[in-house]
């Protein structure tokens, strides 16, 4: 248990790290021509960590309801409950801030909806939570293409800035419909983990998961990029890229699939990799990374934006200087987490909660 729980810990700071090269991607406004090789090194990146870490998300959760889910005891499973209720308003209120006071991209209130939503989920079995994922995948790509997926983004930034977020229906269709991370179909990604998080406590599901993870990756991104080249006699490009493209937005069943896959793929491969070499410096410090993602994501808002901004560096740069710029204040913040656990058992963001949710 100890190796399982630390390999989640190494998993969620890779997605820390992938996270880094996407947001300052974006905040730089960086343009992907020039580098063929190093754009698609990171697009690779696209979306990918966001999705890790809401699986994650998921993961955790079952092992914290662990108790409650196979005992099924009304006390237990109602004490459970109000605790992820609690860390939800919590993230929830965090996002909140940090869009106030400009961080648009963010996932922390998403996060907390997750949160709230699971936390009356939890204790269903692993086929009710498979087609609760299912039916929202499939809903949620019915919807993009019933209803314009760009209403309420600003006509000249597109997917940069979003004109109504702060008035009732804005929000609600930001949250649920067509922000960064909407629930329709995100909170697919918690109930997917919420499972895994099940079949990893049995050490012979993780080669048929590993297979299997291999086998969808391939054969999704395989015959998305065939479409979109050649559904063109009935297709226009941009309706192809919109059906059959595998990033971020719109999240159509392609992603979905795609990211999935990867995301299993990484935390078994992580696993292995924790139970063979787990005391390593370096795979103890990429763990300590990981207890305090919260903190490093605060962390990477106020501090790296800071620094890009202070530095004169948020518009136009190269890849080179954004993947070099992550890279840098990655290795950083395990340095840093490194020092700090030797001294403090959390984080102080994850301090804070535990204290205010108490």
């Amino acid at each position: 248990m100890n190796e399982r729980i630390e390999g989640l810990d190494v998993a969620r700071a890779l997605a820390m790290f992938g996270m880094l090269i996407v947001n300052y991607t974006v905040i730089t406004h960086t343009s992907t021509e020039g580098d063929h090789f190093l754009a698609i090194f990171m697009h690779l990146f696209e979306g990918r960590a966001s999705a890790l870490f809401v699986i994650l998300a998921g993961v955790g959760l079952t092992l914290l309801t662990k108790q409650a889910y196979l005992t099924q005891e009304v006390t237990l499973l109602a004490k459970k409950r109000r605790d992820i209720q609690k860390r939800a308003a919590f993230l929830f209120g965090l996002g909140l801030l940090l869009y106030l006071i400009g961080w648009t991209g963010d996932i922390l209130h998403y996060y907390g909806v997750y949160l709230f939503m699971a936390s009356f989920v939890f204790q269903h079995s692993s086929k009710r939570l498979l087609v609760g994922a299912g039916s929202l995948i499939v809903f949620a790509q019915l919807a993009q293409i019933k209803w314009d997926y760009l209403a309420g983004w600003h006509p000249e930034r597109p997917l940069l800035e979003y004109l109504d977020f702060w008035t009732a229906q804005g929000f609600l269709r930001h949250l649920l419909f067509n922000g960064y991370h909407p629930l329709l179909p995100w909170f697919s990604f918690l109930l997917i983990g919420l499972v895994l998080g099940r079949l990893l406590q049995r050490r012979q599901w993780r080669k048929p998961l590993c297979w299997w993870s291999i086998f969808v990756l391939i054969s999704v991104e395989t015959l998305a990029r065939y479409l979109q080249h050649n559904s063109t006699s009935w297709l226009d490009a941009d309706s192809a890229f919109f059906l059959f493209g595998t990033g971020p937005i719109p999240p159509n069943i392609a992603y979905l699939l795609s990211n999935t896959a990867s995301s299993i793929l990484l935390i078994i491969i992580v696993l292995w990799l924790c139970e063979k070499w787990g005391q390593t410096i370096i795979l103890q410090a990429l763990a300590y990374t990981g207890q305090l993602t919260l903190t490093h994501y605060v962390a990477h808002i106020l501090v790296g934006v800071t620094i890009l901004e202070v530095w004169g560096r948020t518009s136009q740069q190269s890849l080179r200087f954004v993947l070099l710029f992550a890279v840098v204040y990655f290795i950083i913040s395990v340095l840093c987490s490194y020092v700090w656990r030797k001294q403090y058992k959390r984080g102080p963001i994850e301090w804070c909660m535990r204290k205010i949710i108490q």
